[in-house]
């Protein structure tokens, strides 16, 4: 099915859909018969993480796994029983999907349609969730994404829909002891402590502080020139200075590279014509030809890219 998925024609796609449905309303029949034993949970829930909700890209269809997100709660909440710590063995294959999977269409509908859906559900007035079936529990949903957080192997891009799905399941109201003891103030305290152990373990051993960019400037215009000029030429500046930045349209810019050529040019002939001659003409050595002036070429694309990656 996976290799001839895109082959196949929409009637037969709606049928094998319909197909997974009636299987999965099957496979919650047969758990309620038994009152949810907690053998057959895992199995199921190890057969719905091996094949239709594996992580892997290559496992399974992106529409197959779409579709059991779609129909999950559909069927289950049909069925009475389902206690808490079912619901949570139930959840387990749909929180390696987004601690693992790299499809941003099934995070994204695993964060709506299954996540979503149960937040909205815990988010009715009490009178109205005695009537709701199955039944989740908040605290358990807000731990388990916190250690999905904190996990190193869950994938970058999917934290940020973690921690949005954390912070609604802590507003329901079951996670606000585990969200007092995130933000309390010792935890605040704890967290300033860290990062000021950081800053100082970062710094290499006998190295200053890098001074701020002002008092940088001020250093440097302070400082005398080193070469005995008195200050006429020209000082480098830090490469990031917005003033070196070109101001302006291109057709100014390129004015601008110009007019930097030609006085580029004019200080070295006046160096030159400073030399002294004297010993040449007593040798009568000829002086040396001219030289050739280059042809200097401006490349408003090259100043550019200099300046913006400055």
């Amino acid at each position: 099915m996976i290799r001839e998925w895109h082959g196949i024609d929409h009637h037969r796609l709606d049928k094998f859909l319909v197909l997974m449905r009636m299987m999965w309303r099957a496979t919650c029949d047969m758990l309620a018969a038994e009152a949810w034993p907690a053998l057959t949970l895992e199995r199921v829930a190890t057969i719905m993480a091996e094949y239709p909700l594996n992580p892997r890209i290559d496992a399974s269809h992106v529409s197959i796994r779409t579709h059991v997100c779609d129909v999950f709660l559909d069927e289950l909440k049909t069925l009475e029983g389902a206690t808490e710590d079912v619901t949570n063995a139930l959840l387990g294959p749909f929180y390696a999907l987004l601690r693992q999977s790299k499809q941003r269409a099934v995070v994204g509908r695993v964060a709506d349609a299954v996540f979503g859906a149960v937040a909205e559900s815990m988010s009715l007035p009490a009178d109205e969730q005695q009537r709701i079936r199955p039944r989740f529990s908040a605290s358990a949903i807000v731990d388990e994404l916190t250690s999905i957080a904190n996990d190193v192997g869950c994938v970058d891009a999917n934290r940020g829909v973690v921690y949005g799905l954390r912070d609604r399941f802590e507003g329901i109201g079951g996670g606000q002891a585990a969200k007092a003891a995130r933000t309390g103030p010792n935890s605040t305290t704890a967290r300033a402590l860290l990062k000021s152990t950081f800053e100082e373990l970062s710094q290499p051993a006998g190295k200053k502080k890098r001074p701020k960019e002002p008092l940088m400037r001020a250093a440097l215009a302070a400082q005398p020139p080193s070469d005995g000029t008195n200050g006429t030429t020209h000082q480098k500046r830090p490469a990031h200075d917005p003033d070196l930045r070109p101001q302006g349209s291109l057709k100014q810019v390129r004015r601008m590279g110009a007019t930097n050529g030609k006085r580029r040019r004019s200080e070295g002939d006046a160096r030159t014509a400073a030399r002294p001659s004297a010993g040449l003409e007593k040798a009568n050595i000829p002086d040396p030809p001219p030289e050739r002036k280059r042809r200097v070429t401006f490349s408003p694309t090259k100043v550019v890219r200099k300046y913006v990656k400055s």
